[in-house]
């Protein structure tokens, strides 16, 4: 059960997409498993409570955003800043709209990316460029979760997940899952500011 949860979301796309080769996605082959035995990554303190704190500052300086979805938000989340509404207990805040995040936190926003490409194994070629496709600040209240089935971020290549509150203090439940051969695998994130870095056409949910 999700209370008080709140995570970044950030995702790399190539690019250019119009004028790359279009990207064969893991399960082309025929596989549909082919994605879910790639690698998940656990960056503990990937974040320190300062760069978290500046980062909910900054979200908070936009006010109530305009969002669309369910009308209905909880009591929790009707001053939450957001741009989308996915339900009475998930909203989530762009960050990455008109380069926003890297004006007012440059030095932030170079370290997620670092955090992306610099990683040894099987991450792609570090010297490939790749664009920010979205930065997302996700805020969940009790019952909440990013709960669709087969939820992959499609049309990125690699995504960051940041948990930005701490367990068992601003928050119960929260975990993270991608999943094995269509068996669930839990990621529990030990601390605040510990990311997880996958492949972004894996199967996950929170």
């Amino acid at each position: 059960m999700l209370s008080g949860h709140r995570n970044l979301r950030s995702s790399l796309a190539s690019v250019c997409s119009a004028c790359a080769p279009r990207r064969r996605r893991f399960w082309a082959g025929g596989d549909p498993h082919a994605a879910e035995r790639t690698e998940a990554l656990l960056l503990p303190a990937l974040l320190t409570d300062a760069e978290i704190e500046a980062l909910l500052a900054h979200a908070a300086s936009f006010g109530r955003r305009r969002s669309s979805g369910h009308g209905a938000l909880g009591e929790e989340l009707r001053e939450v800043p957001h741009d989308v509404c996915f339900s009475g207990s998930h909203v989530a805040l762009y960050l990455h709209r008109g380069g926003q995040l890297r004006a007012a936190l440059p030095g932030l926003h170079a370290k997620l990316l670092r955090a992306m490409r610099a990683q040894p194994g099987d991450w792609g070629d570090p010297s490939s460029p790749l664009r920010v496709r979205c930065i997302e600040l996700h805020s969940y209240s009790r019952g909440g979760g990013l709960l669709e089935a087969a939820h992959r971020d499609n049309g990125s290549v690699l995504t960051l997940s940041v948990l930005l509150s701490a367990p068992g203090r601003e928050h119960a439940g929260g975990e993270f899952v991608t999943y094995a051969e269509g068996a669930p695998v839990l990621h529990a994130a030990q601390g605040r500011g510990d990311a997880l870095l996958f492949h972004s056409e894996r199967l996950h949910n929170v």
